[in-house]
């Protein structure tokens, strides 16, 4: 992003957990970038380690299968970096899309 709008070629680096966040929005996809302008206040980072981590919490606390762009919500709280006021806090934990092999391998099996 320069000077408030896209910028041709910014692509996020591909993160194998959170494959599904690594695209950018695109020059002709006016409508989305002007829906995140006006709607997102701040942005967050998660490791991939943390992003393994939430997957796992997830599966094994909550019985929930979520990918690794789902469960970035929840790897961004469990690292401490979300700056939250104070009162009840709602985490959007979305998209199944996750292969048994990567499955194994957050659980640790390899």
């Amino acid at each position: 992003i320069i000077n408030g709008n896209p910028k041709k070629d910014s692509y996020v680096r591909r993160i194998p957990l959170a494959d599904a966040l690594g695209g950018g929005i695109g020059l002709k996809n006016r409508h989305t970038f002007e829906l995140v302008r006006r709607f997102v206040d701040d942005t967050v980072l998660a490791s991939e380690e943390a992003i393994a981590d939430a997957m796992w919490s997830l599966l094994v606390h909550d019985r929930i299968v979520a990918e690794g762009g789902g469960a970035v919500p929840v790897a961004a709280l469990q690292s401490g970096n979300l700056d939250l006021p104070p009162g009840p806090v709602v985490l959007v934990i979305s998209g199944c899309n996750v292969d048994m092999t990567t499955v194994r391998r957050v659980l640790g099996g390899a």
